[in-house]
This record gives structure tokens, C-alpha cells and sequence, in this order.
């Protein structure tokens, strides 16, 4: 039986400008200077929260780098944004940098945390953003869903119309395991179910290491549905409806966009993800044929390495 490896994390919140309260956590490495060590913003998956980042911590640790793990608006403590667009969030990311006394860094977007990592090469400084990270990462709708999972077809084609019967449906299913204190173990439960209909690559890595991931992923969406589902219904209209940016806007610097996606991935597939890098010049797609969707937590050792080299020039 596995215990709970996010026992000892701490959630910081910090209060913007606007009043608005942001939550997150950090993992890695750690020093009488936390400043000066080379640092990496990650961005959970959707829905998810910021106690996703403990899925990194190993890796970073290896590497000397810094994770500064961010709920989005609307999970898990971080207070809705009802104006905010995928790459408006990019601003939340500088005033937290500012915060922390950070002056240079690379972002990690996991999945639906992808598309705010590319929408932070639209917003932030070339002299600030040192890389960009992007791991089965989701890409506009636009381009097609053709091959990805029915389930989040429906999510992202109804979103936009009716977010409401979004957040509805996830009311009644994920979010009321999520908040049922009396029975805890539900949501692990309701998890577990989902995956053993996911391809085996991603039940592989799940339940690896005495199912550490699927410890993760409970707390993550427990505290992502927290105070309800209005946050993922309103992101996943984000997701469904054209975003603020196109792909052939954003100015990519040779070897600062790095692209991972597995070739098995049926919730973002990789078809998507190579339409995406041809609109994107200067991406760097690199394709895991044998891995799906859950890539990102089984090549950390090396995802924080081409990080590491995005932050620390030789």
C-alpha cells in the first residue's frame, strides 16, 4: 500500500495586484538562496492543481533545479479570473517571478497546462523566458479532434456553448468523489476506474512505484474541485473556443520550444501535436512512439535535464 507522497508539501498563495489570491508549491532543489537557483515554472494538467509538481520533484532534484508549481484561476485556492484568456496568464507567472525574486526561467506546461506555456512565449520577455516546455500538451481545436477520446470531444465541443453543463457533469461525477470527506478513498477509486480504460502505457506508469502517480493525481484533483467545477468548465471552454493567439504569432527562439508527445496518446493526439510544431517555426517536436498520454511522468529524468540546459548555458 502507498503512502501519500505529498504529506510534507507546502501551499503558498500569494496575493496580486488585482486582489486575486495565487496558489502554489515548490519541489526540487533548495538553498539559502532559492533566487539564484535555475528555475522552472510548471503548469499542471486539466483540471488539476498545483500538488502535481511533487511528480517532478526526483528528477529536479537530480538536475539542481527549482519547481515553483501554480494552480490556474479557479483551482485549488487560486481565485477565479472570469476575463482570463490562455496567455493572460502568463502575467500571473511574471508577478509570481517578480515575488520570488526571479529574473530569468523556463516554463513546463503538462498537458492542458501546454497551451499556457506556449501562450507565455507570446507574453513574456525573451530576456526573462529562457525555454519553454510543452508535454502532451493540448493545441487549439481548430486543428481538428479527429482521434482523440470521445469523452473529451464532447467536453471540448459542448464547453463552449454551455460551460454550465459542463460544470454540471463534473458535479455530479469527479467532484463529488473529490469532496466526499466522509469517504476519501472514493476519489482514488473513481480514478483508478477511469485509467483501466486507458491504453496500457498509461496504466503502466500509473500504477508504477506502488501507484506514487495515481497518490498525485488524488490529491491534485481533490484540491482542483475543491470549491466546485466552475473552474474546469470555464477552462475547458477556454480550451473549446478559438484562443487569443495564433501559433504562427508566437517567436520562437531556436532550442527554446521543445515539444514531447507520445505516439499512443488518445487524450491529445499526436496528430494534433505535429500540426501544432508546423505552425509554430522553430519548434522542436520530439515523438515517444511507444508512450501515451501519461509521457511526462515517465521521461522526467529527461525532460528536467533539456531543461536544466535551457537555464544553465555552459
Amino acid at each position: 500500500m502507498s503512502t501519500n507522497p505529498l504529506a510534507t508539501d507546502i501551499t503558498h498563495i500569494l496575493t496580486l495586484k488585482d486582489g486575486r489570491t495565487l496558489c502554489y508549491s515548490t519541489h526540487g532543489a533548495s538553498g539559502s538562496n532559492p533566487a539564484e537557483l535555475p528555475t522552472v515554472f510548471h503548469f499542471h494538467g486539466f483540471p488539476g492543481s498545483h500538488h502535481e509538481g511533487h511528480a517532478v520533484h526526483k528528477a529536479a532534484l537530480t538536475h539542481g533545479l527549482r519547481i515553483v508549481s501554480v494552480s490556474r484561476p479557479g483551482y485549488a485556492g487560486s481565485s477565479p479570473e472570469p476575463k482570463r484568456t490562455i496567455s493572460s496568464f502568463a502575467f500571473d507567472v511574471l508577478e509570481l517571478a517578480d515575488h520570488l525574486h526571479i529574473q530569468r526561467f523556463a516554463v513546463l506546461g503538462i498537458s492542458g497546462g501546454g497551451s499556457y506555456a506556449v501562450g507565455c512565449l507570446l507574453k513574456i520577455p525573451a530576456d526573462r523566458l529562457a525555454g519553454t516546455m510543452v508535454v502532451s500538451g493540448m493545441y487549439p481545436t481548430s486543428l481538428g479532434l479527429s482521434e482523440m477520446m470521445l469523452s473529451n470531444r464532447f467536453i471540448f465541443n459542448l464547453a463552449p456553448w454551455a460551460p454550465w453543463l459542463i460544470g454540471y457533469l463534473f458535479d455530479s461525477s469527479i467532484a463529488t468523489a473529490a469532496q466526499d470527506v466522509a469517504h476519501p478513498e472514493r476519489l482514488k477509486e473513481t480514478l483508478a476506474g477511469g485509467f483501466k480504460s486507458m491504453p496500457a502505457e498509461d496504466r503502466r506508469v500509473v500504477e508504477a512505484d506502488g501507484g506514487t502517480l495515481l497518490d498525485i493525481f488524488t490529491t491534485s484533483m481533490r484540491e482542483a474541485f475543491r470549491d466546485g467545477s466552475a473552474g474546469a468548465a470555464y477552462e475547458a471552454a477556454l480550451f473549446g473556443n478559438p484562443w487569443d493567439f495564433e501559433l504562427d504569432q508566437l517567436p520562437v527562439r531556436t532550442g527554446e520550444l521543445v515539444i514531447y508527445h507520445g505516439g499512443k496518446d488518445i487524450h491529445v493526439p499526436l496528430r494534433m501535436a505535429r500540426e501544432a510544431v508546423a505552425r509554430m517555426n522553430g519548434a522542436q517536436l520530439l515523438v515517444e512512439e511507444n508512450e501515451g498520454h501519461t509521457l511526462g511522468f515517465c521521461k522526467t529524468d529527461e525532460i528536467m535535464g533539456k531543461l536544466r540546459q535551457m537555464l544553465v548555458k555552459d
